[in-house]
């Protein structure tokens, strides 16, 4: 009974981390883009 119940934790444990995982890669894309547009628009504004 006891090892049935950490082995529930350790996947409740291993889905948070995934969720966490993925959640960070979305906001390091997120960053990225919005740095290239950043980039983007700088070199536009050079180029005029």
């Amino acid at each position: 009974m006891q090892e049935k119940l950490s082995h529930e934790k350790t996947i409740h444990y291993e889905r948070s981390l995934f969720g966490l995982h993925s959640l960070g890669i979305f906001i390091v894309i997120s960053i990225f883009s919005a740095i290239l547009k950043g980039l983007i628009s700088l070199l536009a504004l050079y180029q005029r």
